[in-house]
């Protein structure tokens, strides 16, 4: 059976489609710049949803990611990945280390501490630091911890993400095939509004399925993930690294 999984070529022909491109094939030239532009706003509109229910916004389940570094002795300053957007859960050391936990500190308390003794033991505090907020780059985030690491350890933790623009026609959108129609009918209704001028069918029905698939996403389980980036691991045991450098941004 093929996958069932929706791909941004998919999507690109769909849209590229309704617009007026109907080689049925991912379009080309000007018509492809408008379909990767109304594919990029959908994608937006898809991914921040708010839910009818409560006025509130929802955060999928598949925009959750767990996460591992490694700590190296001596080394206390850690790049986080490029689509982290905030904690979910404290870090924690891995069950075979027999550590305490990690208590949060604002940066510039931690800073105090490396001021007043630079002991190297196990870190039993950390940081979320942004940095490098330039007008080009954005803005990135590092972890720090205290003391400095005395050996090498493993911290987990979940964080949530925020999405990266896709950088292939190949790649897969999230939410596993649950989502599919949802996201098709969301970038269409960007379509028909942008370039019909009309709130229309692909409107009500983007915005049934994904007040639908909001309900189902909310009822799972948090111990599992929706879609295609849950690990298939269950928490405590060893993870390896798990990346999405994916997903659209402005």
């Amino acid at each position: 059976m093929a996958d069932l999984r929706l791909s941004v070529s998919e999507l690109l022909k769909r849209v590229g489609d309704f617009v007026g491109d109907t080689n049925n094939e991912v379009p080309t030239g000007d018509a492809l710049t408008l379909a990767q532009d109304i594919v990029a706003r959908g994608l937006r509109r898809f991914l921040y949803p708010v839910d009818i229910r409560t006025g509130e916004g929802h955060d999928w389940s598949f925009l959750k990611q767990f996460y591992v570094i490694t700590l190296v002795s001596g080394q206390w300053q850690y790049p986080l990945p490029t689509n982290f957007s905030e904690l979910l859960t404290n870090p924690v050391y891995g069950d075979e280390d027999g550590l305490i936990h990690l208590d949060k500190v604002p940066p510039e308390m931690l800073m105090d501490m490396r001021v007043g003794l630079l002991s190297s033991t196990p870190p039993s505090f950390f940081a979320v630091v942004p940095y490098g907020a330039g007008a080009t780059t954005g803005t990135f985030d590092e972890m720090w911890f205290y003391p400095i690491p005395d050996s090498d350890y493993q911290i987990k933790f979940w964080y949530r993400l925020d999405p990266l623009k896709p950088s292939a026609i190949s790649e897969i959108l999230p939410g596993g095939p649950k989502a599919a129609e949802a996201i098709i009918e969301t970038c269409l209704s960007v379509a028909e509004q942008q370039e019909n001028d009309k709130i229309g069918l692909h409107t009500q029905i983007a915005e049934k399925l994904v007040q639908q698939l909001i309900t189902v996403d909310s009822g799972r389980d948090t111990g599992s993930l929706l879609g295609n980036l849950y690990s298939g691991l269950p928490v405590g045991k060893q993870y390896r690294n798990i990346t999405t450098t994916w997903y659209p941004d402005e």
